[in-house]
């Protein structure tokens, strides 16, 4: 695939404005702005590549881009700063106020500088981030140590109890007595059907005397 060489600053469609220096040897692509404001200035070192759409505008202070560096296709470089030697910008980057040191990388579609988004906790917002925390409260090793111990037994309040289980055992050991019903209403009619049968029952034992 053919490419068409680096443009230098003679290409009609880099704009250039204010106090700018730029080395003879610093290549340019189409679409470049390079604009310093009054009473601030733009500095272009050897060897710097400039990708297309790149927009430089010193605004109150000087931006320096030193030997080597290179800024990807359509960043924005604002403000008063400096871009180390051989440091490289990803394409679509926006600097404010740039501190890039040298070698240094910058990622595609990075923002650096941009001090608007910062946030300021309040007083209140921080007594309520404060207040949401847990606290963890101490633990009471004794409390737990006397709740762990088991309960003593006086020999007394043993005994009783052995008593008391030793009498439920042989209660419940008993067998149950055998109750018949109707025994007595029974009895009492063969009295009065067959009198002669308690007189009998009286004479037996008489009977069996000597």
């Amino acid at each position: 695939m053919y490419r068409s060489p680096p443009q230098l600053l003679n290409n009609a469609s880099v704009f250039v404005s204010g106090d700018v220096t730029i080395d003879p040897s610093v290549a340019i692509a189409p679409g470049v702005i390079l604009q310093a404001d009054p009473d601030s200035q733009i500095v272009i070192a050897t060897g710097v590549c400039i990708g297309m759409g790149v927009i430089v505008h010193a605004h109150q202070g000087r931006i320096e881009v030193e030997a080597g560096a290179t800024i990807g296709a359509g960043v924005l470089v604002v403000g008063d700063g400096t871009i180390g030697a051989k440091a490289s910008i990803g394409a679509e980057a926006t600097l404010l106020n740039p501190a890039i040191a040298a070698k240094q990388v910058v990622a595609a579609g990075t923002i650096i500088g941009d001090e608007s988004r910062s946030v300021t906790l309040s007083p209140s917002s921080e007594e309520n981030s404060d207040s949401g925390s847990v606290e963890e409260s101490p633990i009471d090793h004794e409390e737990h140590s006397q709740s762990g111990k088991p309960s003593e037994v006086s020999p007394e309040t043993s005994s009783t109890l052995d008593t008391k289980a030793a009498t439920a055992v042989q209660e419940s050991s008993k067998p149950p007595a055998t109750i018949i019903y109707g025994q007595v209403h029974l009895n009492h009619l063969l009295d009065t059907l067959l009198p002669h049968r308690k007189s009998l029952n009286n004479s037996k034992p008489n009977d069996r005397s000597p």
